[in-house]
Parts: structure tokens; sequence; C-alpha cells
């Protein structure tokens, strides 16, 4: 890649960022202890969107690490301040390309032969270039067209020099400040190193690709790419070549004739369907990633970024519903500590007063009906809000899915501004709906099942008491 800085430029530029970022947090926390922390946070506020800014030109500048860090940090709403959210949000995984004889090194090395022997042609332009490896369109000896993802060659060294200066940050700022009282830093350490490697893992992204195809395989309306094993490794995946219209090209979308308020009906369902259903989703619904096909139907790529919701959580996320239905902060926050939103020690009372102070504000919010996409931006401004402002955690795949929804949002406004996201979603609202209700009886049940086992210890303590109560006066 042309331009790209040495090794001690990288360290010093990324350590210069980080210790930015870091001083500006302790910051903050002193001033929070002198005047509150509403008002600590309205007075660095200029100075966060600086360094935001700062963050995002010199992420683009370095690519590797630092790009994908600003990207998982965009959905931590629970940790970042508001100007970081929206600066990081626009930060997108293209930087320019590598040099094609490095890639063709690579490829020959992984796959053991020629490149020639192996493709019919292989296009040494890439279609798209991202910090972790890049796309580039090829044809095989069969005649079939694919999509070709090769890893960036020596991205390995610099992750360890850039998790190698962030650890060392990260680690310093937790031991010798106080802003690990507020955040889990980590935690966050250790989740965005999980994240970071399952990405590089290229054999993981071609078996999500076969899952997501999997849940969808009765769809004729969802087009998910065939994984070439054949041409796979773990730093090589070769998927079936997708030709559409980039969903956010409206006007090509309306030059071909293709209804662009069906084509949000069909991507709500789609991801309704893995929110709700699969409980696996696409966690990076970005433009480039969704290509709408003839018919119209909806064509997914890049399944690096999968967020896995599991049947417990799912669970308990229900639980959390329950509770918040039934207005109990109480309930709310034993489910939510139960998910992982809340760290143990936390202190629980400001928490409960947040969440007696929402569920006042959204007094007249009983269904799904009284939600609109009018105000569905002020109710993930309160949610922001209450994440940021007090001891919650946020889980790393609910923090992704929060951040899908957002994106979701809007790709339903640019290609449908009068989109009504839940009567669509209605009927999977619905489904839902029950199933909160039958688990409403059912922990009625529970309980009262539970208080009549216990009846019979109670009525044996009540009358042991009061028999040694007679006695006593019959003395």
């Amino acid at each position: 890649m042309a331009g790209k800085p040495s090794k001690s430029r990288r360290i010093s530029l990324f350590a210069r960022l980080i210790l930015g970022i870091s001083w500006d947090f302790w910051r903050e926390s002193r001033l929070s202890r002198k005047v509150g922390f509403k008002e600590a946070e309205r007075r660095m506020e200029a100075r966060h969107r600086r360094r935001a800014i700062k963050f995002r030109e010199t992420a683009v500048e370095l690519g590797g690490v630092l790009i994908k860090l600003g990207q998982f940090m965009s959905a931590r709403v629970d940790v970042m301040p508001e100007p970081y959210i929206m600066e990081l949000m626009k930060l997108q995984d293209e930087v320019p390309p590598e040099d094609y004889p490095l890639i063709k090194t690579l490829i020959e090395s992984e796959l053991g032969r020629p490149i020639d022997e192996i493709f019919q042609t292989f296009n040494p332009v890439p279609r798209a270039a991202a910090s972790l490896g890049q796309v580039h369109e090829a044809v095989l000896n069969s005649g079939e067209k694919v999509a070709v993802k090769v890893q960036r060659p020596g991205i390995e060294e610099l992750i360890d020099i850039d998790m190698g200066t962030l650890a060392y940050i990260m680690e310093g700022l937790n031991r010798f400040t106080h802003v690990g009282d507020r955040i889990d830093i980590m935690g966050l350490l250790d989740v965005f190193s999980r994240v970071l490697g399952e990405e590089l893992d290229f054999l993981r992204e071609a078996d999500s690709a076969e899952r997501f195809a999997l849940d969808f395989k009765e769809d004729a309306l969802v087009c998910i790419p065939k994984v070439y094993w054949a041409y796979t490794t773990d730093r090589i995946v070769t998927l079936e070549y997708v030709e559409g219209i980039k969903i956010n090209d409206y006007s090509v979308l309306d030059d071909a004739g293709i209804d662009r308020h069906r084509v949000a009906q069909i991507l709500v369902d789609i991801y309704v369907r893995q929110f709700l259903e699969h409980g696996f989703f696409h966690a990076d619904p970005h433009p480039g990633n969704i290509f709408v096909l003839p018919g119209p139907r909806l064509a997914l790529v890049d399944f690096g970024m999968m967020g896995d919701i599991t049947t417990e959580a799912r669970d308990r996320f229900i639980d959390v519903l329950l509770a918040i239905i039934a207005r109990d902060a109480g309930d709310t926050i034993e489910a939510a500590i139960d998910l992982g939103f809340i760290r143990k020690g936390a202190n629980l009372t400001p928490i409960r007063n947040a969440l007696e102070w929402a569920f006042s504000r959204y007094t007249g919010v009983t269904t799904a009906k009284d939600i609109t996409l009018a105000n569905i931006d002020e109710i993930q401004e309160d949610i922001r809000m209450i994440l940021r402002d007090y001891p919650f955690n946020m889980p790393v795949d609910f923090a992704y899915l929060g951040k899908t929804f957002g994106t979701l949002i809007g790709l339903i406004s640019g290609l449908d501004p009068d989109f009504d996201i839940i009567e669509e979603a209605q009927p999977y609202i619905n489904k839902l709906r029950s199933e909160i209700q039958f688990d409403i009886l059912t922990k009625k049940i529970k309980k009262t099942i539970l208080m009549l086992i216990g009846l019979p210890d109670r009525l044996d303590k009540i009358l042991t008491r009061a028999e040694k109560v007679l006695a006593k006066e019959d003395r």
C-alpha cells in the first residue's frame, strides 16, 4: 500500500491518539467529581468532537486495527460520548489497496498453485479494499464467476504492533486512573480482541455464510452467495460473485424500474427474522454489502461481522421486555444483570432511578402501534443517554444489534421516507407479543406453584411459633 507509515511512525501516531483520548476521559472523570457528570460531559463536548475527527482521520491513514477499533467503539453507546458515536459511524472500512504482486504471492502460497492454473481470469484491481482484506473478481476454470477475498499480507504484524500499543495504554489507564470505575476497560479490550480475531478467521466467515444461507434457504427473495471451499483457507474466502445494484443507488434503482418501497419491505422482513427467529444476524449492513437484484430480490455479502444471540440470551431478553411492559424496575434490573448489561457490584440505585424516569416518560406507549419512525430517534437518544450516564455494560452482540438497527433505519429512510417500519414488522411483533403473554402466564403459574409448595413449611413455622406463644401464656 502506497504511503504506508513506518513502524515507529505507526506506533507514535497510534499511541498519541489513544493517549489523547485517555487524557480527555481522565479529565472528564475528574471534572465530573466537581461539577457532576452531566455538566462535565457538556464542557467536554467540543473537545471530544475534535478528538473524534482526529480519530477518524488517523484511522483512514493507518488502516488495520484502528479502523476496526473505531467501528467497534461506534457501537458502544454505553461507553463513548455522543460526538465519538456520531463521528465514528462515518468511518468507512475502505483504504488504499495492497500491491497486486503481494496479493498474488499470498494466493499462490495459500492454494499451492500458480494463480494462472487456479483461475481463467483474475482482475488485479480489487472491487473493494478494506482494512483487513480486499476483494477481487475472478473466473474459475469451470467458468463460474467468483469474488475472492484475500487477507492483507503482513496484517498480522500490524495487528501485533497496534494491539500491543493499545493493551499497554489501556492497562496503564485502568491501573493509574479512575476511568475504570465507570468503564470496564480490560473487559472491552478482551471483547475487541475476540471480535478482531473472529474477523481475521476467513474459514469462520465462510461457515457464517453457509449458516446464513441455510437460515434463508426457503426464501426466494434472499440471495446468499455460495462458498467455494476448494478455494477457501483461513486467509482467503471465495464466494459466488453477486452482480446487482447497491441498495443506496436510488437513481439507478429508479431507472431500473425497481419499487423502492418493496425493497424496504424485503429488507425489514429479512432483518426482523434474523433478530426474532434465527438469533443470527448480519451485523454490517452498510450499502456496499447489500445489493438489489431483479424481482426485486436482495443479496447480502461479507459475513465477517455477524451477531449471534443465543436462545438463552433471547429468553433473558424477553424477561427484560416482560419487566419493561410491567414497568417493574426491580425485575428489569434483575433480568439485565442476568444478560450482562449491569456489572457485578454496580450501584443499583441510580439505575433504578433512571428506569423509573424512562417508564414515566413513556407511560403512554403501551403497544408497538404507539411507536413510529418519527419518535424512534428520540427513543434511541434516551436509551443512549441511560446507557452512557449510568453503570450499564452493553454485551457485544447487543451492541452490534443496536448499531445494525440504526444503520437499517437510515437505509429504509433513504429508500422510502414515508415507510412505516412498525406496521411492516407487525406480524412478527404480534407473534412476539403472543410469546410474551404466554411467558407472563407461565411465570404467574410458576410463582403460584412455588408459593403452594412452600406453603406447608410456612404454615408449620407459623403454627410452631403460635404453640410457643401459647405455652408461654400458660405459664
